[in-house]
C-alpha cells in the first residue's frame, strides 16, 4: 500500500530535468526591478547618498549604546548583535547599489535588464513592466457613460450676477441704485447708462451687494467705493461745483442722452416712478403763480350775486393733476409741477441713500 502511494506522489510531481536548479521568481523580479534604466541619471547617486546616510547614523547609535570596541563595550549583547546585523544589511545594499550604478555608467544596465526579463519570462510566466502595466482602475460601473460620451469640457456655468448697481458721482460720491440683478458682463453697459444719467459730472456704476451699503461696491474697473477721493463727501453738505447738470440747462435737456441709451435696457435699469418723476422735474421749485382774473367786461351779462362783486375775481379753472410716470422710462414735463409737489433728489431719495 505505501508503495502505491509513494508512486502515485511521484506521478503528481513535475519532471525536473537533473542538475536543473529552482528558480526564486520573487528574488528575480526584485533584481530586474534594481537594474537602472537609460535615461535616469542620478538615480543610483541619491540613493548611495540615502544609503551612506542609514549607515553613518545606525554606527553612531551603536557607539553610544556600547556596540564598539572600546573598553567597556559589550559587542555580545542582545542589541549590539541586532545593530550588527543592521549594519551588516546596510553594507550589502550599499554594494549591491554600487554595481547596479556601475553597469548603469558602462551602458549595459539595459542588456542585463532585457536578459534578466527574457528568463523570468522563461521560468516565472510573463512578465508585466512598469510600462506594460495597466493602470491601476475602479470596478466598472455598467451604467456609467463611457469615455466618447464624456465632456472634453465642463459645461459653462451660470453668468455671475450682481445684486444691485449703484450709481455713483465721483465728486462728492453720492450714489443712488442704478438695477438690480444685473448679469457681470452688462456691467460696461450700466456704466454708460449711470454717466448718461449724469452729463454734467464723472459718474460710474458700481456693483455691490446691498443698495444700503455702498461701502463694499466694486467698479467695472475692480476698484472699491471707498477707494474714491470723495467717497461719502456728500455727508458734509451739497458742493456747488459738482451736479448732474449744466447750469441753467433742464432735465430733459440732460437726460436727453440717458432717455435714448434706456430704451433697449428697460428689463435692466429700475427706474420707479418717483425717480422718474423727481429726475424731471427743475432742482429749485419754481414760485407759485397767482391765479388769473378775467376782466369784468368779459363776464356774462346774467350771473349770480356772488359773481357779480367787483372784488371777488372768479378764478381760472385748475389744470388736471399729473399722470404718474411709467416705471421704464423718464419723462419730460409740459410744464413745471406745482409747487407742494416739488421736491429735491437728495430728499426723494433719502430712504435708499444719497442722490445725484
Amino acid at each position: 500500500m505505501l508503495g502505491f502511494l509513494a508512486a502515485l506522489a511521484a506521478l503528481a510531481l513535475p519532471a525536473v530535468p537533473a542538475g536543473a536548479q529552482a528558480v526564486d521568481c520573487p528574488a528575480l523580479r526584485a533584481e530586474i526591478d534594481g537594474v537602472g534604466r537609460p535615461g535616469d541619471p542620478g538615480r543610483y547617486a541619491v540613493a548611495l547618498r540615502q544609503q551612506q546616510g542609514d549607515i553613518a547614523r545606525t554606527r553612531a547609535y551603536a557607539d553610544q549604546s556600547g556596540c564598539g570596541d572600546g573598553l567597556f563595550d559589550d559587542p555580545d549583547s542582545p542589541e549590539c548583535r541586532a545593530l550588527a546585523r543592521r549594519l551588516g544589511t546596510l553594507e550589502d545594499g550599499m554594494r549591491r547599489l554600487q554595481d547596479q550604478a556601475a553597469r548603469a555608467a558602462d551602458g549595459g544596465a539595459e542588456d542585463r535588464r532585457r536578459a534578466l526579463l527574457e528568463s523570468y519570462n522563461a521560468e516565472c510566466g510573463i512578465a508585466r513592466t512598469e510600462a506594460d502595466a495597466p493602470p491601476a482602475t475602479l470596478p466598472v460601473d455598467p451604467d456609467a457613460p463611457s469615455v466618447s460620451d464624456t465632456p472634453d469640457a465642463p459645461a459653462p456655468a451660470t453668468a455671475a450676477r450682481s445684486p444691485v448697481v449703484l450709481c455713483v458721482r465721483h465728486c462728492d460720491g453720492a450714489y443712488y441704485p442704478l438695477a438690480t440683478d444685473v448679469r457681470q458682463d452688462r456691467l460696461a453697459d450700466m456704466d454708460r447708462i449711470c454717466q448718461a444719467q449724469c452729463p454734467a459730472a464723472t459718474a460710474s456704476a458700481y456693483a455691490g451687494r446691498d443698495a444700503d451699503d455702498v461701502a463694499d461696491a466694486q467698479s467695472t474697473e475692480g476698484t472699491r467705493y471707498t477707494d474714491l477721493a470723495a467717497a461719502f463727501k456728500f455727508r458734509k453738505g451739497p458742493t456747488g461745483s459738482c451736479a448732474c447738470r449744466a447750469p441753467n440747462q433742464s432735465w430733459a435737456d440732460a437726460l436727453a442722452g440717458a432717455e435714448a441709451m434706456l430704451e433697449p435696457h428697460k428689463g435692466d435699469v429700475t427706474v420707479t416712478p418717483a425717480l422718474a418723476e423727481s429726475m424731471s422735474r427743475p432742482a429749485t421749485p419754481p414760485a407759485a403763480t397767482p391765479a388769473r382774473t378775467l376782466p369784468a367786461k368779459t363776464m356774462p351779462a346774467k350771473t349770480t350775486p356772488d359773481r357779480t362783486t367787483p372784488d371777488r375775481a372768479t378764478p381760472a379753472p385748475r389744470k388736471a393733476a399729473r399722470r404718474p410716470a411709467a416705471p421704464d422710462a423718464i419723462p419730460v414735463p409740459d410744464a413745471p409741477q406745482p409747487p407742494d409737489a416739488a421736491q429735491d433728489l437728495t430728499r426723494e431719495f433719502r430712504r435708499s441713500g444719497p442722490t445725484l
